[in-house]
């Protein structure tokens, strides 16, 4: 997350964007102005979307929240919608996923221990 890609997914790309379009992001909740997406929604020049991440998500997930009243307009709106999708933020909390997750780590730490270049390095 940047300042640069801050609310990439706004008013401006919505209109942009063809009628009927999908958007799911796995990624970073900031990425997408929610009250946008929400007027996209409600417009019908996003179909559906399919959100894993929510940009005010603090304190949302990895607790037992059940019974408790949670303050949040947007998750509500969001949820309301028939062709909105959400999960808790654990897209990548499969088997394989952690798997693929730490085994990087180390073959990225066992060649920079070794002088070579790591295979998942992130270049800019």
């Amino acid at each position: 997350m940047t300042e640069e890609n801050y609310h990439l997914l706004n008013d401006d790309a919505f209109a942009a964007m063809k009628q009927n379009v999908v958007i799911v992001n796995t990624s970073r909740g900031k990425l997408i102005d929610h009250a946008a997406l929400i007027r996209a929604l409600e417009s019908g020049k996003v179909w559906g979307a399919g959100l894993d991440v929510l940009e005010n998500e603090n304190g949302l997930y990895y607790y037992d929240r059940t019974g408790d009243d949670i303050a949040n307009t947007e998750m509500a709106l969001l949820r309301s919608f028939p062709n909105v999708i959400m999960s808790p933020h654990a897209a990548f909390y499969t088997t394989d996923a952690v798997r693929y997750m730490v085994r990087g780590c180390f073959e990225n730490y066992a060649a920079f221990a070794n002088g070579t270049e790591p295979p998942h390095e992130v270049k800019l």
